[in-house]
Formats: C-alpha cells, structure tokens, sequence
C-alpha cells in the first residue's frame, strides 16, 4: 500500500512536468496560431456584392472611414468591444480643449504622478510642476504622457473619476454603443473598452478640431523650461508615420497606443484631393500596426470616389421640377420651394456612374429644417445621405394671411386697370371707325372733291 502511494505520487508528478514541458514547447506555436486567427477574422465590408475587396489584415479589428461622411469602407469586427490604450488620450484631448483655454495653467499633483507604474509612459514631469493646457496636450499626443493625462483629468474634471464621467458624456454626444471610459490614459482597466468604429468617430470628432489636427501631426515637440517647470527637452512622436519613418502621402496626424491586453493600437488620418480618411487598428503586434494601415490607407485611396448627392436628390422629384427652378408668380418673384445642402457627398467604387442599380436610395421624414433626409446605400451598405430642405428666402419671407390678402389686392387692382385699358383703346378704336364710315363724312368728301375741280378749270380735249 505504501509503494503504491509513493508510485502513484510519482507518477502524477511525472505527468504534470511532462504536461508543462508540452505547453512551454507549443508557446511559439500558440503565438502563431492567435496570428493566423485574427487573420481569419471575416471583413465584413467583403461579403457586400461589388463593392472593392479590402485587403486581409492581421488585426483584431480594423476600420477605414471617410471623415466628412462617416461612411466605413473597410470594417472588420469593427464593433467588438476592445481595449484602446493610449488611444483614449484622443477623447482626453478633445474633451480638454472643450473645456479648458489653451493658455490655462495646470498644476501637477502628487496623486496624478504616482498614478503611473513604472513601466507607464510619461516625460518626466514632477508633482509641483506647471504647464499650459496647450502644452499638456503636446505632452500626451505626442509624448502619450500618461501623468499629464491623470494631470488634465483632474484640472478639468476635479478628478480622474469626474473627468471619466466627462469624457463617457461625450461618447454619449458621439452615438458610441461601444465605449466606455475609467481612466484619461488608457492605462488597462477591465471596464475601460472601446471598439475600431467607435475610435474611428473619436478621431473623426479630433480632427475635426483645426488645433487638435495639428496637435497630432506634430513629430516633435519642444517644452520649455519656466520657473514652474525646470525641465527643458524634446519630445518625440512614436507614431512612425507622423514623425516621418514611414511615408504615407497626405498624412495628417494619428495616436499609437499599447498595453499587454490591448496589443499594439493605432489610429491615424491623412487627406488627398479632397477625401479624408481616418485608420483604426486594434490588437496588432509590431510592425504589423503600420504596414496594415499603410495598406488600407492606400487600398481607400484607390479605390474609392466622393460623389455630390445634389443630382441624385433632384431625381427624385422628376414630376415637382418647379420645385428646385426660381421662377416669378403673381405673387411677385419665387425662389425654390426646395434645396439641397450642398456638401452633402456619398462615397461610391471608382469608376461608377452614379445612377449604378447597387446604388439605392430610401426617403425618411426630416427633422426640423429638413423636408426629408434621403439614405443611399450600396447593396445595403450605407454610403451617404443628401438633405432635403425647405428654402427661405429672406427678401420674400413666406406670406401671412394679411400679406397674402393685400399681395391677392394688387394683383386684381392690375388686372382691373388693365382691362380698364383695353376696354377704352376698344371703344377708341370704334369712334374712329364709325366716323370715317358715316354718310355725313362721305357727304363732305364729295363737296370738298367738287370744290377743288372748279378752282382747276374746265379740262382740255387732247
């Protein structure tokens, strides 16, 4: 019995390393094989009929939208729930300058500082020091300084819970379903999560914002020494392709960001010809971040156009034409009884013509200022919408019931002197001719005849 136990404990002993050496050998495969799994994730804007095939990345979750519009061109498991890292200092960033002047000074606290752990990203920045808002934020979009991002939330906010509050207000102001912020960093917390569409409306509203833009394309940034602040240093970008190690055409500006959990992160923005596009990777592994946005930046560039709505909106009121025509009535001079907003654009495949039967159109009700919002979609996937609106025309406002009455007023009194005229050029014109066709007038024709023979003499023979 007792050389049973000690074999058997041996045995469970031998098994359990056996089983650990296993595991250890098949880490790297394991490593690969979760590669290879965010790989086969579906991209969903793939499966839409005709639509340009994106390319296969290695992220969890990827989104390539057009700013102006909002319209995706390449999602892929663009709403699963994530963690952002230091891509959250986008929406710290944004509700800073909502609410704080630039020139505001803030005053580091202790609490802020220890807050960061040791392997945390900062610049250095000590309890006691102060700094403008304006360079606080260099600080945490280029630096991606998480102690002046705990510093920000507590100048703006009162303190790091009461700015989450603020900046979850303002996902709510966004539509985000998918967000939710705890800290002003990104530094991991299991409630803190965002999702690739909802990170890519963030940066939508970001750079949106002229000083913020340029707050991020910004790849290197110099802070000056004061006598709040003895520190006098460089900051540099780690985005690679906004601090110009990698070349992306029209590159406007973007956010890196990594944590264990949340992978590698990165958003970015650029423009060409007028067509803004922002990027958004989440959960890549290195250098996989860049080379992924690289290729979808170029992948939308290519293959993608902006289209005004103006012509397709007037299509569908062909039997209204006097509706889009100034014209003039009896009323006095119209204008168009509809308009259309000019910017509105959807983004179409190139090469498309506009009335392409994957192009559907959908017609809702307005709200106020809007006559109808008209929703186009390509195969079901939406790519713009056109707004109809009523026109006012401040020179001619609509007419009220007195307005109306006296406008109706003038318009007859018109018509009656009109006919007024006619009728007394008719009755002229009968005077005259009753008179030359009279027997007394004829009468005198012939008297006058008469007289003016005699006074000639009598005619001679020839």
């Amino acid at each position: 019995m007792y050389m049973r136990t000690r074999f058997g404990k041996k045995y469970r002993m031998a098994r359990l390393l056996l089983s650990c050496m296993i595991l250890f050998l098949q880490m790297p495969l394991a490593v690969h094989a979760t590669e290879d799994e965010r790989r086969r994730i579906p991209v969903e804007t793939n499966e839409i009929a005709e639509w340009p095939e994106g390319p296969l990345t290695t992220a969890k979750a990827a989104v390539l939208m057009e700013a102006e519009t909002g319209v995706v061109l390449y999602g892929k498991n663009m709403h699963a729930q994530l963690y952002p890292a230091s891509t959250t200092k986008m929406m710290t960033a944004l509700v800073a300058i909502e609410n704080c002047a630039l020139s505001e000074r803030m005053t580091m606290s202790p609490n802020a500082v220890n807050l960061v752990p040791p392997d945390g990203s900062r610049v250095g920045l000590q309890a006691g020091d102060t700094i403008t808002m304006e360079e606080a934020l260099y600080a945490i979009m280029v630096g991606s300084a998480n102690e002046v991002s705990n510093g920000i939330a507590e100048h703006v906010g009162g303190s790091i819970e009461g700015f989450a509050q603020m900046m979850n207000e303002r996902a709510a102001t966004l539509s985000l379903t998918n967000t939710h912020f705890k800290n002003p960093n990104g530094l991991h917390e299991d409630d803190h999560y965002t999702s690739a569409y909802d990170l890519a409306v963030i940066a939508k509203a970001y750079f949106e914002h002229v000083t913020l833009a340029q707050i991020g394309g910004t790849g290197r940034y110099h802070l000056h020494s004061e006598t709040t602040q003895a520190k006098d240093f460089y900051i540099n970008n780690r985005h690679r392709i906004v601090n110009g190690e990698m070349d992306l055409e029209g590159i406007i500006g973007g956010k890196t960001g990594f944590t264990d959990q949340a992978g590698d992160c990165l958003v970015t923005c650029a423009e060409r010809e007028g067509m803004r596009l922002i990027c958004v990777v989440l959960f890549e592994e290195t250098p996989a971040q860049y080379t992924d946005t690289l290729a979808l930046m170029e992948y939308g560039f290519r293959s993608f156009q902006k289209v005004s709505t103006r012509g397709l909106a007037e299509s569908v009121f062909p039997s209204l034409p006097d509706f889009f025509v100034e014209g003039s009535s009896v009323f006095g001079r119209a204008t168009s009884a509809l308009s259309f907003s000019p910017g509105d654009m959807l983004l179409l495949p190139v090469n498309t013509a506009p009335d392409n039967k994957a192009v559907q159109r959908s017609v809702t009700a307005g709200e106020s200022g809007q006559v109808a919002v008209l929703t186009y979609t390509w195969n079901g996937h939406p790519v713009g919408t056109a707004n109809i609106l009523r026109t006012d025309n401040p020179r001619t406002p609509p007419p009220g019931p007195r307005t109306a009455f006296l406008q109706l007023g003038t318009w007859l009194s018109r018509m009656l002197l009109f006919l007024f005229l006619v009728s007394a050029l008719s009755c002229t014109a009968e005077g005259f001719y009753r008179h030359f066709t009279s027997h007394e007038y004829r009468n005198k024709r012939r008297l006058a005849r008469r007289k003016k023979e005699s006074r000639r003499g009598p005619r001679l023979m020839e």
